[in-house]
């Protein structure tokens, strides 16, 4: 019988996506895309986001023996902390494979800054695989401009000149293409448990009538200052002042956090959520889950109702843990924590000895990471202050967040307050008062 003709049987084509700085909104892009596009035959290439400066200058030469890097592609799909150029001149066989470089940020949009150390390697290593690459693709129109004249002006510094066309060259191959947002984003609360029933937050034209729901604000980036949240922060107070009604959604790392109600635990509810990063919040008594309620967590978990884990699965798992109580709590706490995710270990309320599943962290590359402010040196003190005014004055200013107290208690009884701590009746801070 003769062979049929291969066309009659066509393959999906072969992508291999390379991902140099797996950051969680760069990972959740990337998972999101994959998963967008059963039609295509995916392999994956991703570094945990570590030591960013050698990260991006370095992740060619980390890939150089890389097996999948042999193999022959349809396309490479790229982001921007990828060196494309140093690829495909560490691997001949790719020189001619089309690539693709698809860039959420660029270095050229970074504001300087005095904490940073400025080098330029991240700003060739982008306009290097932006040559290198068939097309471009950015996230914003601000995106491309930023980047055409970010190269434009590091042009006019190169001391030996630059090939005639090369900006012209580079602004054809730019396309524009948004970022793209879970539905559920615009979906009502309801209807994030039952979708097909769900009312959307925009008008899409279901809908009969005109959209009744108020607009939503929807902010998809860190809360640094690159970002610009104090110009986010100025339109939300804007529109309050002038009473409109709006809603807005920042998207951000999930937290997890245990023993919510101390006077920790408050700050950081407020502060997590401040900054977009969603927070699950475990207490032992319903009425301080409540008042985690009232100050932004999503989610709340009743300790005395048994293990945490379930509900948080159910909850969409998190990115970070933060754990003052240790013990057995370490092991529950991976069991919810998502690729590349993270245990902040604060204190040892439980016990200082547990289980680590050693299997799942190596697994899901997880971490698992010490941090105590008692036993560092006044200079590191200084510098964490410094670091929580700079980022975290403005909220308070503007009273978005706010320190949450729960009684004061006169020096003279620090007895009487500590048994107050001790029996776990506290919500917020425990103060000593001091007379004059």
């Amino acid at each position: 019988m003769p062979s049929c003709p291969k066309r009659l049987f066509p393959q999906k084509l072969r992508i291999l996506l390379l991902s140099a700085y797996d950051a969680g909104s760069h990972r959740r892009w990337k998972e999101q895309f994959v998963l967008s596009q059963p039609e295509f035959e995916w392999h994956v290439l991703a570094l945990s986001p570590r030591f960013f400066r050698w990260q991006i200058r370095d992740n060619a030469l980390t890939w150089l023996n890389e097996p999948l890097l042999k193999e022959s592609w349809d396309l490479l799909l790229v982001t921007s902390m990828v060196d494309l150029s140093s690829i495909r001149g560490f691997h001949p066989n790719l020189a001619y494979t089309p690539a693709l470089i698809y860039m959420r940020e660029n270095q050229f949009a970074y504001l300087a800054s005095d904490e940073q150390h400025n080098s330029i390697d991240p700003q060739m290593v982008n306009l290097y695989s932006a040559i290198a690459a068939e097309a471009v693709v950015l996230n914003s129109d601000w995106s491309r401009r930023s980047f055409l004249n970010g190269i434009e002006k590091l042009f006019r510094r190169l001391p030996d000149g630059t090939p005639e066309g090369a900006l012209e060259l580079i602004a054809a191959r730019y396309r524009v293409l948004p970022v793209p947002i879970d539905d559920r984003v615009f979906h009502k609360e309801a209807g994030r448990q039952n979708p097909e029933a769900s009312e959307r937050l925009w008008g899409n034209g279901l809908e009969s009538g005109s959209c009744s729901s108020p607009p939503k604000i929807v902010w998809v980036d860190r809360w640094e200052y690159d970002k610009g949240p104090d110009r986010l922060l100025a339109i939300l107070q804007e529109l309050d002042r002038k009473t409109m009604n709006f809603q807005a959604c920042i998207l951000g790392e999930r937290v997890l956090l245990h023993a919510a109600a101390s006077g920790l635990g408050t700050a950081v509810i407020q502060i997590a959520t401040a900054f977009g990063n969603p927070v699950f919040a475990t207490a032992g008594d319903e009425e301080k889950l409540k008042i985690c309620r009232k100050l932004g967590a999503a989610g709340t978990w009743n300790r005395k109702d048994g293990s945490f884990v379930d509900a948080v699965k159910s909850w969409g798992g998190v990115d970070m843990v933060l754990d003052p109580v240790g013990g057995s709590y370490v092991k529950e706490g991976q069991k919810v924590l998502s690729a590349d995710g993270r245990i902040v270990l604060i204190g040892l309320m439980g016990g200082r000895s547990g289980e680590v599943d050693l299997g799942l962290m190596l697994m899901k590359r997880q971490r698992l990471i010490g941090s105590t402010l008692r036993s560092r040196s006044v200079a590191d003190k200084g510098r964490v202050t410094q670091a929580l005014y700079r980022h975290v004055s403005t909220l308070l200013g503007a009273e978005q967040i706010e320190p949450m107290i729960d009684s004061a208690w006169p020096i003279e009884q620090i007895e009487d307050a500590m048994a107050h701590v001790a029996a776990n009746r506290n919500t917020g801070k425990v103060v000593l008062k001091i007379a004059d």
